[in-house]
């Protein structure tokens, strides 16, 4: 079994480095949610640091990450121009 994270992103956009640097950014910030380093902070409940828990996961042993640039992204919820799109996969979660 695996973990994700997608992220998608447009504005400031200067090569693909840097936008996988300010996705993966989006998901690190997410610290700040787990004030007391329990991780109680992603569950079904609450899901605001559950990006972080992928990234920090001291069990992973395999990441892969593959990038998209679109002129235009569309979601169900609108649309973006010339944005990033970004999953990562990790192994095992």
């Amino acid at each position: 079994m695996s973990g994700e994270n997608i992220a998608a992103r447009s504005g400031g956009l200067s090569s693909n480095q840097n936008a996988i640097g300010l996705m993966v950014d989006q998901w690190t910030s997410e610290s700040k949610y787990n004030t007391d380093g329990s991780f109680s902070c992603c569950s079904f409940s609450d899901y605001s640091c559950c990006h972080l828990t992928q990234v920090v996961w001291a069990a992973t042993t395999e990441v892969g990450c593959g990038l998209a640039m679109c002129p235009e992204l569309t979601f169900s919820s609108g649309s973006m121009s010339n944005a990033a799109y970004l999953v990562c996969y990790y192994n095992p979660r």
